[in-house]
């Protein structure tokens, strides 16, 4: 493997899980939790990971991470800004999409970058983004600061969803995150006493 020579010597004996973080740090990690190896935690103290979950390779998560039991994230995933993300149950974030949790105002000069002196600096607005249960975001999309996805949310590949009222059990579209349609969930409700049970708890499936 070309890139041995340049690890520092018994790294890999020695964090055989990630390259970055010992998996120990985490604030909690349930059971059958797999985590890529590549993944980058800048606060892995503020992490909570519960059942089932899988984050991919090359993702970088910033501030506060709650990933519900059986959800995913793809690779090359990037949570950033410094506020919190919570993801519910069964949910997915497909490869290269960015949550953003965090902004500056660009309205007006700010001085707001991580290498500028703290007495300095100024604009930043640290929010959240969260997800409900069964959530699916499609590759290359981009969720900005306080959008709340509610049970059942599906978007396409690259969109951009900002702050605003959606629709549980639909599908949305586009950089302007446009309604396309409503979506069945007659599949779910057929297994749903199965899926409470998984759960352990009642799921909503209001369409």
């Amino acid at each position: 493997m070309f890139f041995l020579p340049y690890l520092k010597k018994g790294l890999i004996l020695s964090n055989a899980h990630n390259l970055y973080f010992d998996r120990g740090s985490l604030k909690y990690v349930g059971s059958n939790v797999i985590i890529g190896r590549t993944v980058r935690f800048r606060a892995p103290h503020e992490v909570v990971l519960h059942d089932n979950t899988i984050i991919d390779d090359h993702c970088y998560i910033s501030g506060k991470l709650e990933l519900g039991p059986y959800s995913h994230i793809g690779p090359n995933v990037s949570i950033i800004g410094g506020g919190v993300t919570n993801i519910g149950a069964m949910s997915g974030i497909s490869a290269g999409s960015v949550l953003i949790t965090g902004s500056s105002n660009f309205l007006v000069p700010t001085l707001d970058l991580p290498t500028i002196p703290d007495e300095f600096r100024c604009s930043s607005q640290a929010s959240f983004v969260k997800l409900a249960d069964f959530v699916y975001i499609g590759s290359n999309s981009t969720i900005l600061p306080g959008v709340d996805l509610p049970v059942g949310f599906a978007c396409t590949v690259g969109s951009i969803l900002r702050a605003g009222n959606y629709s549980s059990w639909a599908l949305y579209s586009g950089q302007s995150g446009e309604k396309i349609c409503k979506r069945s969930t007659s599949s779910l409700v057929a297994n749903k006493e199965r899926l409470d049970k998984l759960l352990g708890r009642d799921i909503n499936l209001n369409n």
